[in-house]
């Protein structure tokens, strides 16, 4: 039988013998399906891809545009694509509005209604957006993210954007 010198080594060797029963009383007794533990059996794990693969990338200048008559069209509501956009919370539809050039519509650009497009470099609002609707004529390499009125709005000088296959 060993005796400590002082009483620190004492409390920590009592310490550990105690979590050493705590741990392997846990590893036990919670069943291993449900609560903190589950197993995994390799064979049925997968990875899930975001998306498939990554087509394009630009970096563009960056705005945010409110649904309002003001800031729109005639229609707020109605994209130029046609998708009607939520009247209480349009940030959750997750639209954005990219300038003529950009658009194969207009026979400029790579992108086409309807594709996802990662967005980063705005730091609030970077993630993956959907082309529903398209700028003015006179916005020249853009991308404008639809928010809610009560949200915060700024202008970006250079943010990275790619699209993915859908």
């Amino acid at each position: 039988m060993k005796f400590y010198k002082n009483s620190y080594e004492w409390r920590l060797g009592v310490f550990l013998i105690l979590m050493g029963i705590v741990l392997s009383t846990c590893l036990f007794i919670i069943p291993k399906d449900k609560g903190i533990f589950k197993i995994i059996p390799k064979k049925d794990t997968t990875i899930i891809p975001i998306a498939k693969a990554i087509t394009h990338k630009d970096t563009v200048r960056g705005t945010c545009y409110n649904a309002t008559a003001g800031q729109t069209d005639n229609s707020p509501f109605v994209t130029a694509d046609g998708f009607k956009i939520n009247k209480e919370h349009p940030f959750k539809d997750k639209v954005a509005a990219l300038s003529r050039d950009l658009l194969v519509e207009y026979g400029c650009g790579p992108y086409s209604y309807g594709d996802t497009i990662e967005v980063k470099g705005t730091w609030i609002y970077d993630g993956l957006w959907v082309v529903h609707d398209t700028g003015p004529k006179s916005m020249k390499n853009t991308i404008d993210l639809l928010v809610d009125s009560n949200m915060y709005m700024n202008n970006w000088p250079q943010i990275n954007i790619c699209i993915y296959i859908k």
